[in-house]
């Protein structure tokens, strides 16, 4: 009533929660305005056994995220895993998991959905290996974002120096929403990461951990 506005969302099919329509709708001194957004589309990405040499196990299209995997270790004896995202397909790797986990007999290492969210861009690769081949089960879980009215992307990736140095700048149109940040130590010994973000020169420190040889957070 009256010349306010009144903000409502409406679901095509309440009952499933993933995969469906949404719809953001204002109205407005009698108006109805109306924008048709999408949920993310569950998609298995990766179904394999990893090999003894490293290799391609998925390649990407643009607005993919990766929201979980799990490797199953089906030997009798214990067996070392590696999993790496490779932007665009060429150069550096970098491990989504600790480096060189060690799986024990009959056992799985298995990420929660909840905690990971890894965007990839077009022609992104997954790779990865183990010890012995055709003995390590892997599956890999992601969403396709590219229905949504947001976007996904990854705003950094490399090795990080031991002096302050910028990671990302925000340009001057865009807000960025940071949904996961995650760092493996390959060295020989422990490494302190500190993260900042830096707003109309003021800067705040948003994490300062010590990670282990081998370890991810």
């Amino acid at each position: 009533t009256g010349t306010g506005a009144a903000l409502m969302r409406a679901d095509s099919a309440p009952a499933l929660g993933i995969g469906t329509t949404r719809y953001d709708t204002l109205i407005h001194n009698g108006t109805i305005w109306q924008r048709k957004r999408y949920a993310p589309t569950p998609v298995d990405l990766v179904t394999a056994q990893l090999a003894a040499a490293t290799g391609v196990l998925f390649t990407s299209t643009a607005n993919i995220v990766i929201r979980s995997f799990r490797i199953v270790n089906t030997s009798a004896g214990a067996r070392t895993v590696n999993l790496y995202i490779r932007p665009l397909g060429a150069g550096t790797r970098y491990p989504p998991m600790p480096y060189n986990t060690v799986i024990a007999a009959g056992a799985q290492y298995a990420t929660d959905p909840a905690a990971l969210f890894i965007p990839l861009e077009a022609t992104d690769t997954i790779e990865g290996d183990a010890d012995t081949g055709a003995v390590c089960d892997i599956a890999v879980d992601g969403e396709d974002w590219s229905e949504n009215a947001e976007t996904v992307s990854r705003v950094y990736e490399g090795l990080v120096s031991n002096v302050l140095a910028t990671l990302a700048t925000v340009p001057a149109a865009e807000r960025w929403l940071i949904r996961s940040i995650a760092t493996v130590n390959v060295s020989a010994g422990a490494v302190t990461i500190d993260l900042r973000i830096v707003r109309n020169a003021t800067t705040v420190k948003v994490l300062s951990v010590s990670v282990p040889v081998g370890a991810m957070i």
